[in-house]
């Protein structure tokens, strides 16, 4: 096993102590499904289809693209309103998504639904969802974290309950760093409501159709952080709390 960067990741796979895709499961939904609390489920480079919600029920795993969201891509095809990821069990800071191309070609399905949980979600790219309904990303209270995210090119949204790439409510603290939001076209790139809680540092919003974030009773503070090229409102504040700090 090693650990190349130093982050406390093994980032061989050499399937040792770990759960590999394709080598040993067929696809990541097999792995979860069979890991264990604290485990690692490593993801060989190539493209792998996923037509199954993957949950985590309430485990704390480690999910690694090896070679890195450049290399390992994760097409999207539910069938249906359904997100692929779910942290819906209380699962924590231990739990760790990273270095995945999450996309569509001909599916359907949302990438990450969170409530309630509090996973790191690192080097990860979300591109080209069409689906309307549900959103690519939905956090419903909790703590996660998202470190070196890119989103981009995610379709048009103008119907159904879908108006955002990121939808956070229920409270939650979700705290974004150097993240990118590009050339989205649907009605918020990042939406805030319920009294939600969100820290944006070290990012870039850029070549957006609509509106950049738009936050309704919740408390958005943004540093070193470029919005440009943005079709509709940069920020759009609806009550609540916005704290801008060396941003353009």
């Amino acid at each position: 096993a090693v650990d190349h960067d130093c982050t406390g990741v093994d980032e061989d796979c050499d399937g040792v102590g770990e759960r590999v895709v394709p080598t040993a499961y067929a696809t990541l939904h097999d792995a979860v499904a069979a890991a264990d609390d604290g485990d690692r489920v490593c993801v060989q480079p190539g493209t792998h289809v996923e037509t199954a919600p993957i949950d985590f029920g309430g485990r704390n795993l480690d999910v690694l693209g090896v070679g890195g969201a450049a290399s390992t891509i994760v097409e999207i095809d539910l069938g249906g309103p359904d997100h692929l990821f779910n942290y819906t069990a209380g699962e924590d800071d231990r739990s760790v998504l990273r270095g995945l191309t999450l996309t569509q070609t001909s599916g359907s399905g949302g990438a990450i639904a969170i409530a309630q949980a509090s996973p790191r979600i690192e080097d990860l790219v979300v591109s080209d969802l069409t689906l309307a309904d549900p959103d690519p990303i939905e956090i419903d209270g909790g703590a996660p974290t998202f470190t070196g995210l890119t989103i981009s090119g995610a379709q048009t949204a103008w119907f159904g309950n879908a108006h955002a790439e990121i939808a956070i409510v229920g409270g939650a603290t979700v705290t974004f760093d150097d993240c990118s939001f590009e050339s989205s076209r649907r009605r918020n790139v990042i939406e805030l409501e319920g009294s939600a809680v969100v820290s944006i540092t070290d990012s870039v919003f850029s070549d957006n159709e609509e509106t950049a974030l738009h936050t309704t009773e919740s408390t958005l503070t943004l540093s070193d952080t470029v919005i440009e090229r943005t079709g509709f409102d940069a920020i759009d504040v609806l009550g609540g709390t916005l704290h801008l700090q060396r941003c353009t």
